[in-house]
Order: C-alpha cells, then sequence, then structure tokens
C-alpha cells in the first residue's frame, strides 16, 4: 500500500494527517504529522522528509528544519544538517529516514 500525507493532501493516508501547511516556513509554528489506530498499523513503515516547498526559491539549507518523532513518551529529534560543498544547488528534499511503528 502507498499513499502520501502533505500539504496538498491533507488526510491522503488512513489513519494518517497533516495538521496545517506552513506556507511561510519559520520558528512561528509547525506542521504535524498524526498517526492514529498505532495498533492496527503496525505492519507499515512511514518516510519521513521535508520538502522546500517555498514560492521564495532554495531555502533548505537555511531553512534550521527539523524533525520530531514521539509516541508520548520517547521522542527523538533530527535537525537538517548543514549543507556542504558538494550539496547539489537547489536542493529541495531532506529525506530523514523511515519510522516503522513497533508494538503498541
Amino acid at each position: 500500500m502507498t499513499c502520501e500525507t502533505f500539504f496538498n493532501n491533507m488526510n491522503g493516508c488512513k489513519d494518517a494527517s497533516l495538521n496545517h501547511n506552513m506556507k511561510e516556513g519559520g520558528i512561528n509554528g509547525s506542521e504535524t504529522v498524526t498517526i492514529r489506530q498505532v495498533s492496527s498499523n503496525s505492519m507499515m513503515s512511514y518516510l519521513v522528509f521535508a520538502d522546500d516547498n517555498s514560492l521564495t526559491g532554495s531555502s533548505l539549507g537555511t531553512s534550521q528544519a527539523d524533525i520530531t518523532v514521539t509516541d508520548g513518551t520517547n521522542t527523538v529529534k533530527e535537525t537538517i544538517p548543514a549543507f556542504a560543498e558538494d550539496t547539489v544547488a537547489g536542493a529541495r528534499y531532506w529525506l530523514a529516514g523511515c519510522v516503522q511503528i513497533v508494538g503498541e
């Protein structure tokens, strides 16, 4: 099964929803994807990435984006790595990793 939950399809996956689209970025809020019915979705894996869909051009490298994954007890936070000289100009995506639900 393949599906996408993102700014243009905020309820694209069964039991997953995006709360809102941060169109201007910045530290004034966050986008939150909530996965419900955890026990019935334990066979799923979730690709986690940030997409620079800004209208003003490439700003991912200076975004200081971070991704936090939590189950309410345990929390893991990753911040976008600094761009290096060999980073492709105009990079639009940061692939942070995958999440798989284990247990309840």
